[in-house]
């Protein structure tokens, strides 16, 4: 949710400076024919390898452990039959050049391929017209190069010469451009996409791959602060998603162009009809201008993938999908939709007619454990973060499974780490990694939270199988049962079951009497998983997801 990563503007953003060139060829980032470490030092020269740098002169065949992956394929994870590790991301790689280092090895180790960079506002780059900066976009996909990931971009129409309504840093209400603006608007998104291409033409001195997979437009536009009260209206998003499409694909057809995240608050989580749907609309202020944008934005097909914000429930995956889906459909059209934003902890939600996740017992509008976590000198905090971790874990990866099922394009979790300072108490513990144990200690290692390693199995399970899941029928909805198959191995089923526990009979899905159980990680301090053997037709499950092979 782009409205919560207000807080990594908090954090200072270190730049890197990029070494002037001493003839005409010189600086491009790569050590040419004639260059050498004499005549050429910003390209050629050799510096230390093994020092978390990949500098000039160095490659990822000289230096492996500074520089990377020379080279990733450009394809788009969306167009793929089976899930690689660029379906599937985090988001918040945010902050000064030191701490991305150490978030961009402990993502290595988690197994994602995309990561997304938020808050890259319109005039953080663009200072004027023309006018171009690439210091802090250029420092974090930098880092991410070394380590073979490609990027999603949150990119928001902020700016404070070229929107109509100027916006301050702070601010992040986005607005469309003013009437001579639009065509800058365009031409920046052309130039972003140019940077990062690996074309050789512009780019980013040192790009070794293809750096952008995605870019995200603006985010919650439906909300009217967000958009229709600084000036927006459906058709001006649609304009703006347009030029952002027809600029960003004349510089790479493969970039994916996202239109905003939209998050619907809970809205399908309980499979709504059409008539429930209708009412919830008109239950709050705003629920019928909300449904309305949708709806109207979506006469216009601008864009190459509709992405949703997942921070509901994970039964709100299909019914979401589908009702875009028909949307679209009824338009002439069909696109995929991708999520981001899939936040591991759960909150009270606008549409939502569901009973709280959480206790609130004093009506304050705020989740008791979350009061908690807040207050390490609560003598139930202890209580509190061991049940919120595991909760953590286990929806997260439920959330993997159902959106997988859904059909989801690309599936990114937010937080990558904490916002403890975030205004909004619900969301301050979202992240993968403990933010203020990581700054106690200097150690990401000692400040992944257990559903850090709940994603990390997740991934390793099911990587490489095919993206046409099944959803196992036994007869029960409380039953969740999503089988992966593989083109070169045997099948793996994640599965749970909500309420009151069952027993089930896998055998004939796994050809064999017995199967291996492997449990998700849900306790502090805990890195591998437990792992047990039983009979296939004597399954027991619970409301803890498990991995059946």
């Amino acid at each position: 949710m782009d409205k919560k990563v207000a807080i990594f503007l908090l954090i200072s953003i270190s730049l890197l400076i990029l070494s002037g060139c001493v003839q005409e060829k010189c600086g491009d980032g790569k050590c040419g024919r004639g260059e050498t470490a004499e005549n050429c030092p910003a390209d050629c020269a050799i510096e230390e390898c093994g020092n978390g740098k990949c500098e000039a002169g160095e490659t990822a065949e000289s230096c492996p452990q500074d520089c990377g992956p020379a080279s990733i394929p450009r394809t788009r994870a969306m167009d793929e039959t089976t899930f690689s590790k660029y379906y599937f991301g985090a988001e918040g790689f945010n902050g000064t050049v030191p701490i991305l280092r150490d978030l961009a090895v402990a993502l290595e180790e988690l197994g994602v391929g995309i990561v997304g960079i938020n808050m890259v506002n319109w005039d953080m780059i663009e200072k004027s017209p023309g006018n171009y900066d690439w210091g802090f976009l250029d420092s974090h996909i930098g880092i991410l190069q070394q380590h073979g990931f490609r990027a999603q971009l949150n990119v928001n129409s902020i700016s404070s010469w070229a929107t109509i309504k100027p916006n301050p840093a702070s601010d992040l209400h986005y607005a469309p451009p003013r009437e001579q603006y639009w065509d800058e608007w365009g031409q920046f998104i052309y130039e972003l996409v140019e940077r990062y291409d690996a074309d050789g033409f512009k780019d980013m001195p040192g790009l070794r791959y293809a750096a952008i997979e995605i870019i995200n437009i603006n985010g919650e536009i439906e909300f009217p602060t967000h958009w229709i009260n600084n000036g927006g209206t459906a058709e001006s998003y649609n304009k703006l998603l347009r030029l952002a499409q027809q600029n960003a694909h004349k510089a790479d057809s493969s970039v994916v162009i996202a239109r905003a995240g939209t998050a619907f608050g809970g809205l399908f989580d309980d499979n709504p009809s059409e008539e429930e749907i209708q009412e919830r609309a008109d239950a709050i202020p705003f629920g019928r201008q909300f449904l309305n944008f949708v709806e109207s934005s979506l006469q216009q097909p601008d864009f190459d993938v509709f992405s949703i914000h997942y921070n509901g429930y994970y039964s709100g995956a299909r019914p979401t999908v589908e009702y875009l889906e028909e949307r679209m459909q009824s338009y002439g059209y069909t696109k995929p939709i991708m999520a981001d934003d899939t936040q591991s902890n759960l909150a009270n939600y606008l549409f939502n007619d569901m009973p709280p996740f959480y206790e609130d017992a004093d009506n304050n509008g705020k989740p008791d454990i979350m009061e908690t976590l807040d207050d390490p000198n609560n003598a139930g905090y202890e209580d509190a973060r061991e049940r919120f971790y595991r909760d953590q874990a286990s929806l997260t990866v439920k959330k993997l499974a159902a959106g997988s099922e859904a059909g989801l394009a690309y599936i990114l979790v937010s937080a990558l780490y904490d916002w403890p300072e975030y205004p909004s108490i619900e969301w301050r513990h979202a992240g993968l990694i403990d933010t203020l144990e990581y700054q106690k200690t200097g150690s990401v290692e000692a400040a992944k939270k257990p559903v850090f390693y709940s994603y990390k199995l997740f991934l390793e399970k099911v990587l490489g199988a095919n993206k046409n899941l099944e959803r196992i029928d036994l007869g029960s909805s409380d039953l969740h049962i999503y089988k992966y198959t593989f083109p070169d191995k045997q099948p793996v089923f994640v599965a749970w079951k909500e309420g009151q526990g069952a027993t089930i009979s896998l055998s004939s899905q796994l050809g064999k009497d017995a199967a291996t159980i492997t449990k998700i990680i849900t306790e502090i301090g805990v890195k591998e998983p437990s792992v047990e053997q039983v009979e296939a037709d004597f399954i027991s499950l619970d409301a803890m997801p498990v991995f059946i092979e």
